[in-house]
């Protein structure tokens, strides 16, 4: 008897600890972006296009879901490149209740003779 109830607290703990451990589809976003810009991709003087990875912080109103302000976090190594990523994130807008600080991830790749950047949200 002892040992089936051993046994059956050994079987139950388990699934109870699987049961909690949240899933995918439980975590909510901190911010959801309904209008969302690319950045353009500038070119340099002689026509190349730099390549370049930053990080930026928008500054949202949280009652609005408007932009307030954007600050960089670490530069893209170039300056044209973090201009044009704020020029963009500016106007970005979202979700009304959406979180007051957003960090974005930007990468600027060259991909073709017309370039492209990616921005890269986690």
């Amino acid at each position: 008897m002892k040992l089936c109830m051993l046994l059956s607290l050994f079987l139950i703990l388990p699934v109870g600890a699987v049961a909690q451990t949240p899933t995918p589809t439980q975590f909510r976003a901190k911010a959801l972006a309904i209008y969302q810009p690319r950045p353009l991709y500038p070119s340099l003087g002689n026509g190349r296009r730099p390549e370049g990875k930053g990080v930026f912080v928008l500054h949202v109103d949280p009652q609005t879901g408007g932009v307030r302000d954007v600050s960089v976090e670490k530069s893209t190594g170039f300056v044209i490149l973090d201009q044009a990523a704020v020029e963009a994130f500016r106007q970005w807008r979202f979700k009304p209740g959406s979180s007051a600080k957003i960090k974005l991830p930007l990468t600027f790749t060259a991909i073709g003779p017309n370039g492209r950047a990616r921005v890269s949200i986690p």
